[in-house]
């Protein structure tokens, strides 16, 4: 399914008792509405012994469910497990900075100074590109803006489950803004028909200088098979908001979840198999094919 097409699909399918998936995957996004809604089943009550394995990520908690206070919270139930562990990677044409004897920019700024150093050179279609696509069932801008945000130490809450003020129009929410409609302008000019694969296309094409995009797309950029640029994209940690800020880390990453309503046979094989892809061994070859592992000892070893 498309990503938009998603929770649309996983929805009718609860609503209808359809029971067409054996494992619900749905983004983060919509990992309280799953589980307050009572679509998806917790671990536990499908296996009385589990134990989830220290190994595995939480991401800030999602992957819990906590009734009472209706939010995720350690002391709530295990209701999904982490599939796909992405973030978004900052994205720079590694010939074109030698040719402007550029530096990989640690900040905003810096990065807006190489745009316009790349834009007065003329030598790509797009000195910046990023997803400025609104997306009704899905995270798209609002993903790509979060990054920026947290960059600068804002937040959406004044402390999310807990005191959900909103607190967005801050100094650091406006600086975001301010920060992320700069960068559009250096990229194309229907910035509602920007989404990922948009992003992911004009970097394998040869168009983009800079972007950012999830990691999942990283693995695609220097094969032969599929970029026109193959060799010649570099990789950085995205850039923060000012000099003693902290980069905007934001997980995006995918649950996959036991639906209720499965015959007892069918709630097993789901139950089994997501442990099986969360297994050590699994999440290893998924790493070796692109995937982004979410087990902490697969990313040990790997460094």
């Amino acid at each position: 399914l498309p990503y938009a097409e998603m929770r649309p699909a996983l929805v009718a399918d609860i609503q209808a008792s359809n029971r067409t998936y054996d494992v619900y995957q749905y983004d983060e996004l919509f990992a309280h509405e799953f589980a307050a809604n009572k679509w998806i089943k917790p671990f536990k009550e499908v296996d009385p012994n589990f134990k989830l394995d220290p190994n595995i990520g939480s991401y800030e908690n999602f992957i819990y469910w906590n009734a009472a206070k209706k939010f995720s919270d350690p002391k709530g139930d295990v209701m999904s497990m982490p599939l796909n562990g992405n973030t978004n990677v900052f994205l720079y044409r590694k010939d074109i900075y030698e040719k402007l004897n550029l530096k990989v920019p640690t900040t905003w700024d810096e990065a807006l100074a190489n745009a316009a150093k790349i834009k007065a050179a003329d030598l790509v279609k797009y000195p910046y590109i990023m997803r400025t696509q609104a997306a009704s069932s899905g995270s798209s801008v609002t993903f790509d803006y979060t990054h920026i945000l947290a960059s600068y130490g804002g937040r959406y809450f004044n402390k999310e489950g807990d005191d959900w003020n909103p607190v967005l129009n801050s100094k650091e929410g406006r600086a975001a803004a301010t920060t992320m409609r700069n960068l559009v302008k250096y990229g194309p000019t229907a910035t509602h028909t920007i989404g990922q694969a948009q992003v992911i296309a004009a970097m394998l094409a040869g168009d983009a200088a800079q972007g950012h995009t999830v990691f999942a797309a990283a693995n695609q950029m220097n094969n032969p098979a599929l970029s026109k640029v193959a060799g010649k994209i570099g990789f950085a940690v995205m850039p923060k908001g000012c000099a003693t800020c902290k980069p905007g880390i934001v997980s995006g990453t995918f649950g996959l979840s036991v639906p209720v309503g499965l015959s007892a046979e069918r709630e097993k094989a789901s139950y089994n198999y997501i442990n099986w892809i969360l297994s050590k061994k699994a999440q290893i070859k998924f790493a070796e094919y692109g995937g982004i592992p979410t087990r902490t000892d697969v990313i040990a070893d790997a460094n």
